[in-house]
C-alpha cells in the first residue's frame, strides 16, 4: 500500500475503474493501491486474488467474457468466478480481433458461428449470413456432394442474395 491524495481507487468490482469519479482528488491521504494490486475493502490485494483474474488480461468484470489470441481459450466472469472452457474455430473459420475482443469468424463464401462453418446452399444464404459483396462463392446445395461449386452471387443489387449465370 501507499499513500496518495486520490480517494477513487481500482476495485476487484471495477478494474478499469469505470465507476465515474475521475479520481477525484481531495488534500486528505488515503490508501492508493501499486500498480498490478486492486482494492478489496479497504485493503489492496494482488489483482491474481480477485476473482476473475485473467492472465495476461487482467480482471475481467462481472458478466464480461474473454476469448485468447489465438481463439483457444474463453473465460466468462460470473458472480466474480471465472469459468473458462476450450474453444476452437472451425478449419473454415478464422481467429480476428473485431471491436477489442477475439472470436472466430467463418470465412468467405461460408456460413455460421465461427465454430462450426458450412457452405451455403445458395447465395441468398451467403446474403442472410453478412456476406454483401458481388462475387464468386462456393455454395453446397442440400444433397450435392462436396465440396460443392461455385458461382457468381449479385449481393448489392435488388435486395441481394441472387444466383447469376456466368
Amino acid at each position: 500500500m501507499k499513500y496518495g491524495n486520490c480517494s477513487c481507487q481500482a476495485t476487484c468490482e471495477d478494474p478499469r475503474n469505470e465507476n465515474g469519479c475521475n479520481n477525484a482528488c481531495t488534500d486528505e491521504q488515503t490508501c492508493v493501491c501499486a500498480e498490478g494490486y486492486l482494492m478489496r475493502g479497504s485493503n489492496c490485494i494482488p489483482e491474481q486474488e480477485c476473482g476473475c483474474f485473467v492472465e495476461r488480461e487482467g480482471v475481467i468484470k462481472d458478466g464480461e467474457s474473454y476469448t485468447s489470441s489465438d481463439c483457444s481459450r474463453t473465460c466468462t466472469c460470473r458472480s466474480n468466478q471465472l469459468t473458462c472452457q476450450d474453444y476452437a474455430c472451425s478449419t473454415d473459420a478464422t481467429c480476428r480481433q473485431i471491436e477489442g475482443a477475439y472470436q472466430c469468424q467463418c470465412n468467405a463464401g461460408y456460413i455460421g458461428n465461427g465454430q462450426s462453418c458450412a457452405k451455403g446452399t445458395d447465395c441468398m444464404d451467403l446474403y442472410n449470413a453478412g456476406v454483401t459483396t458481388d462475387g464468386v462463392y462456393t455454395i453446397q446445395p442440400t444433397g450435392w456432394p462436396s465440396p460443392g461449386f461455385q458461382v457468381y452471387c449479385e449481393m448489392e443489387s435488388n435486395g441481394g442474395g441472387w444466383t447469376v449465370r456466368t
